[in-house]
């Protein structure tokens, strides 16, 4: 049997109810060795769904949020252990999380141009609601897969209400304004030449 095979029974087992402690001692390693198997998932969700379904594009984006947004918060935890209690708080957190600070932007620039998070001022760069949203259903893609591979019985973050991000209403123009526009771009038009423009 190959490690790859070995790692995916070992995995499979879990997933089936066996303790990881039981599975580590079977294999002959670490409780945080089989754990970590498990917490790969992503990565081959990424790499063996996405990147061959979806445009590149896409597929970048995919990668992106996993990495920024779904792995630092829920990374240790095990897919057929998360609830929908984990969810929300992920959600919560991600949220008000300062991005800043969490992908540590700041800290990396030379200390002259640091001007934030680095100097204990928090910028507060938070994610939009969009991309809360679009983790949320990046993860929930990811547990729908991982729901036809049989590794879960349920997809948590499909049970989880989100706000959707609210459109802003279009603020538009007085009558003075839309007529002193309209005249601007009549003397514009009439100064204009096919040459000039």
């Amino acid at each position: 049997m190959s490690v790859v095979e070995q790692r995916y029974r070992a995995v499979l087992a879990v997933l089936a109810g066996a303790s990881v402690t039981e599975v580590a001692a079977s294999l002959g390693v670490s409780r945080q060795t089989v754990s970590g198997w498990e917490s790969r998932y992503l990565a081959y969700w990424l790499k063996e769904v996405v990147e061959p379904n979806l445009r590149p594009l896409t597929a970048a984006t995919y990668e992106t949020t996993v990495r920024l947004y779904i792995v630092p918060f829920l990374g240790a935890k095990r897919l057929d252990r998360l609830t929908v209690q984990d969810m929300r708080s992920w959600l919560n957190k991600l949220a008000e999380t300062c991005q800043c600070r969490a992908q540590g932007k700041d800290a990396k620039r030379p200390e002259e141009k640091q001007r934030c998070c680095a100097k204990g001022e928090c910028c507060r760069q938070t994610p939009s609601k969009r991309s809360v949203n679009d983790a949320r259903t990046i993860l929930r893609s990811a547990l729908t897969n991982a729901m036809v591979e049989e590794r879960i019985s349920k997809n948590v973050a499909q049970l989880v209400k989100v706000q959707r991000a609210r459109r802003k209403r279009p603020d538009p123009w007085s009558v003075e304004e839309a007529c002193s526009f309209l005249e601007n771009a009549q003397t514009w038009r009439d100064t204009c030449t096919p040459l000039t423009c």
